[in-house]
């Protein structure tokens, strides 16, 4: 994600990583979602919800995109607002 907004990554490479990772990150979650139901006394992290969340919002950026109800600068800024989110709320910090 800041590769692409730092411009080192273009829209198009940032969508084909980016949908890989997260139809690959889905696919792990069902999975897991399945053992999990054999273990009663887990509960998943709020703030694990929140990220998923987060991360499917630019997922669906792609879709605006493609329908044309955003440009790519949009696109970028939207994936910055959620860079920082991110950093502000899980303390994370990105190179």
């Amino acid at each position: 994600m800041k590769n692409f907004v730092d411009d080192s990554l273009e829209l198009e490479q940032f969508e084909i990583d980016f949908s890989l990772l997260w139809q690959k990150t889905m696919d792990e979650y069902d999975a897991v979602e399945l053992d999990l139901k054999r273990i009663q006394n887990f509960q998943p992290s709020p703030r694990s919800y929140k990220f998923c969340s987060l991360i499917t919002c630019v997922y669906r950026q792609f879709e605006e995109l493609e329908d044309e109800y955003c440009t790519e600068q949009e696109v970028k800024a939207f994936v910055q607002e959620i860079l920082q989110e991110i950093k502000s709320s899980y303390g994370l910090s990105y190179q």
